[in-house]
């Protein structure tokens, strides 16, 4: 029987939101939100009510709540459209081309960012501490007149990790500079943690994306705090009609918004901390009685339904990720957006993150990432250990063979 553990990638679509989303994915319902007969303006009333709901819940206007089809659109539409409304500044002189971000930033903050400096925009990578945290302290040195935007995510999605965000946001307020907070992993603990304002009080703009907490794919949402959504006006990523205050031209998705709002709803009054905290102190201990203690974390996650395990000193594989994979067992090497991309014709192409804490290939390739879902259960962690004594077991078989065969 395969065993998921990959949430950090993707969750199952929970039954109660697939209900909610049931009778707009049938030939009983038709409607373009922007036409203006009755079937177009049940569509938009419909879009519109699930707005002003989730507004509640963020504690925003619902003017600050725009759709998107995830978190990487909704980090594309921040940094690109500050930046388009840089570069449209008729006076060079005031355009501001620098942005901070963390060097350990999702690939959808990352590679725009990179995109940018093709534009001639200088961007600050600031690296983790050792626990892969960005600090506040020392990003606040690199903070410049000409700062455009400052990235930086609330939980880190290969570690588990959090970065000081309420800090950073308070520094960069001070200097009117917007800040970008991805708070994608975030949301997966539910309860108070869906309440951005109140952790981040003074940061600018929130995305996420719906398929992290059991909604449907291809829908997402960017959340703007007081007036800052202001800014990206007239600068949209996606060109088209009025859409999303002509941010995002395009025929609105209903069925996907009404999944993902009923997501965001079941999530803001269900909280998965507690539960998530005792799957990870039992795997802390079969861990330990499996290997003693000689796997390690890359870094100790505050959000401990996320965890990168350093088997490095037990196994020498290739891939770590892929021989579990070969056995039913689904984790991940790194993040799932850059997994394709973890061997190249040119050799072994490493997760940036774990780069940048400056873990070596070897110990890269026997890196799993492992992330629990509301469904994950104690049976399936036992199961995963017991595969990993198995790989051991095979692994040092292999090296004695080889031993053997050079010896002769």
């Amino acid at each position: 029987m395969d065993i998921f553990l990959d949430a950090a990638s993707n969750t199952p679509v929970d039954k109660r939101v697939f209900k909610a989303m049931k009778p707009y994915l049938s030939e009983d319902f038709v409607g373009n939100s922007r036409s203006i007969h009755n079937f177009g303006i049940k569509a938009s009333e419909i879009i519109e009510e699930e707005r002003r709901d989730v507004a509640k819940i963020f504690e925003t206007s619902p003017f600050n709540i725009v759709f998107t089809s995830g978190a990487t659109e909704s980090n594309n539409m921040v940094i690109k459209g500050l930046a388009y409304a840089e570069l449209c500044k008729e006076n060079k002189k005031e355009q501001r081309r620098h942005i901070i971000c963390g060097a350990t930033e999702h690939d959808s903050v990352i590679n725009p960012c990179k995109q940018l400096e093709k534009l001639g925009f200088e961007v600050q990578y600031i690296r983790p501490g050792a626990n892969g945290r960005i600090c506040a302290d020392i990003l606040k040195n690199y903070i410049r007149k000409d700062t455009m935007l400052i990235c930086v995510m609330a939980v880190n999605n290969e570690l588990g990790s959090t970065n000081e965000v309420a800090k950073i946001a308070d520094q960069a307020s001070l200097r009117n500079i917007p800040t970008l907070v991805d708070c994608t992993q975030l949301v997966s603990y539910g309860g108070d943690y869906l309440h951005f304002k109140k952790l981040f009080p003074h940061a600018s703009f929130f995305t996420f994306s719906s398929h992290k907490i059991y909604g449907p794919e291809g829908v997402g949402c960017l959340v703007a705090n007081d007036n800052w959504l202001d800014l990206l006006k007239n600068n949209g990523l996606v060109v088209g009609g009025a859409q999303e205050l002509g941010l995002r031209g395009g025929t609105m998705n209903v069925a996907g918004i009404v999944g993902m709002c009923e997501a965001v709803k079941l999530m803001s009054q269900e909280s998965y901390k507690e539960y998530y905290e005792n799957l990870y102190y039992y795997l802390q201990v079969k861990l330990n009685e499996a290997f003693g203690g000689k796997c390690k974390l890359n870094a100790v996650p505050e959000h401990r339904n996320i965890i990168s395990l350093n088997f490095s000193q037990i196994i020498n594989s290739d891939s770590l990720a892929m021989d579990l994979a070969m056995r039913g067992i689904g984790v991940s090497a790194a993040s799932a957006c850059d997994s394709e991309h973890d061997e190249t014709e040119g050799g072994f192409n490493p997760s940036h993150v774990l780069s940048a804490l400056g873990l070596t290939e070897k110990e890269i390739r026997n890196t799993i990432r492992i992330s629990f879902c509301k469904y994950t259960t104690k049976k399936d962690i036992d199961q995963l250990v017991l595969q990993l004594q198995d790989i051991k077991e095979i692994n040092e078989k292999i090296l004695q063979l080889e031993g053997e065969t050079n010896n002769d």
